[in-house]
């Protein structure tokens, strides 16, 4: 593998929109799981069945989880954007095109970090509403559209690295 430049990258105002979601994201998923536990009855519903009726149930501390992993993976994202000369590119870093490939590279990685995030924190929100006894707000909508969601971040970037390869910056 040959040596890759090394860029001190500014975020760019995208990247600065993406953070700030993510940390209210990650805020309100914190807040409102704290705020819920309290007020909760000790089990809760954790598995709906096909009918939308508990079927699985818990201690409420099981809540926490979503927030917990939630700061791991945020901290975790942030850390690794520190150094997107160590990321795997579908097509090779030069000089010319390194500082268009990192920005990419480290705006895929917010973005996906804010869709997470977002997530999580609908996730968690719809959880404490089925304990509180309200209807169920996760619906059979939630997972394709985080997949779509995800996917569509993951193809737009990776299309903004091939333009790279097309305009002949490599």
């Amino acid at each position: 593998m040959t040596k890759r430049p090394k860029l001190q990258l500014k975020n760019t105002p995208w990247q600065n929109k993406m953070e700030t979601i993510s940390i209210i994201a990650l805020t309100v998923l914190i807040t409102y799981t704290s705020y819920s536990f309290f007020l909760l009855p000790d089990q809760i519903p954790t598995h709906l069945d096909i009918g939308e009726k508990a079927n699985e149930w818990e201690n409420k501390i099981s809540l926490f989880i979503l927030p917990c992993i939630g700061i791991a993976m945020y901290i975790l994202l942030t850390f690794i954007n520190k150094s997107p000369h160590l990321f795997n590119y579908a097509i090779k870093v030069t000089e010319k095109n390194a500082a268009h490939l990192y920005q990419t590279g480290r705006s895929l990685n917010t973005t996906l970090k804010t869709v997470i995030l977002v997530f999580f924190t609908y996730i968690a929100w719809s959880s404490i509403q089925e304990a509180y006894g309200l209807n169920n707000t996760l619906n059979w909508l939630f997972l394709p559209l985080f997949l779509v969601a995800f996917a569509a971040v993951i193809i737009v970037h990776m299309r903004i690295m091939n333009q790279v390869k097309n305009d002949k910056l490599n």
